[in-house]
């Protein structure tokens, strides 16, 4: 493990330090988890389970745009692997390579399969800026303009990456410059060229990652109400994008601990108690285990079908 990991890891270790020895009291905590309505825990997960189908679908959809045919079921599968890796793993970045390793056996082509992931990373990463940011100007979420200035950096910074990649002109040039730069070859970014020819379909891409969206914000809406949290689901879809924004932040593995006690600060300026709003953190990251979980499955039993 390299210090960069483990910086985070003490980072991580020091959030949750200060989220339970100064923010939280643990036993409302724990009394707060004892009394959740079970029933909207369920249909919560339920969401969850439908935002995986549609992301799976996105995948399969961008992987059409380049004849990279791919079952449904394998990409919905992939991903639910990928999901399982990234429990694990010090970034998303591990469950991205299982990805586009799954994608290259399915299609047999590695280079579409790899820009595949990157191009949903990069789209779905824009639908999540533009969702967040409209929640952090509209809503005064933060009231705070270093973070909307942070937000409006980062959508500039994706939203203009994207541009480049996939104009034939610019994609040229920027492929000639990182390649003299670390003196080796990247396919990928010249791969991106090819979606240029339709740009159209990208934006059916986007939309499919607002519909996404749209739904993940049922799954944390009815988490929300299972903890007997009174949110509308309006301010449950804006605070997660909000803190989806936060965990860009690389200071702790997959947001562990920063974003518990981003919900924390978040949701104690609608007058929600920080018991409420760890409770609320611990059951988005336990339920997405959860389901998760079943990518482990798949993938298990995936190796026993190459050992018979």
């Amino acid at each position: 493990m390299n210090k960069k990991n483990i910086f985070k890891i003490v980072i991580s270790l020091l959030l949750i330090g200060f989220l339970f020895g100064y923010l939280v009291d643990f036993k409302k905590f724990i009394n707060t988890l004892a009394s959740i309505h079970v029933e909207y825990l369920i249909t919560g997960i339920l969401f969850l389970v439908i935002s995986v189908m549609i992301s799976a679908f996105r995948w399969k959809y961008l992987l059409s745009i380049r004849n990279a045919k791919i079952k449904y079921i394998t990409a919905f599968n992939e991903y639910l692997i990928g999901m399982f890796f990234n429990n694990f793993l010090p970034s998303s970045v591990g469950g991205d390579v299982s990805r586009m390793i799954g994608a290259t056996k399915a299609t047999g082509n590695k280079v579409v399969s790899v820009s595949s992931v990157i191009v949903e990373r990069m789209v779905g990463l824009v639908a999540l800026l533009i969702l967040g940011i409209c929640g952090i100007i509209f809503m005064d979420i933060l009231n705070d303009t270093l973070f909307i200035y942070l937000a409006l950096l980062l959508l500039a910074s994706a939203m203009g990456a994207f541009i480049v990649l996939i104009n034939k002109r610019t994609n040229q040039k920027i492929t000639v410059f990182v390649e003299k730069l670390f003196k080796r070859k990247f396919t990928f970014l010249s791969d991106f060229r090819d979606y240029s020819s339709v740009s159209w379909k990208l934006l059916n891409v986007l939309l499919i990652s607002f519909v996404f969206r749209i739904v993940e914000g049922f799954f944390v809406y009815f988490i929300i109400l299972s903890i007997g949290i009174d949110l509308s689901y309006l301010y449950a879809i804006v605070f997660f994008a909000t803190i989806g924004i936060i965990k860009m932040v690389p200071v702790a593995p997959n947001g562990l601990g920063l974003s518990a006690v981003s919900w924390v600060y978040l949701l104690s300026t609608v007058g929600i108690n920080a018991e409420m709003s760890a409770s609320l953190d611990f059951l988005i990251i336990t339920t997405s285990l959860l389901v998760s979980s079943s990518g482990g499955i798949i993938w298990m039993l995936k190796g026993k079908k190459k050992l018979q």
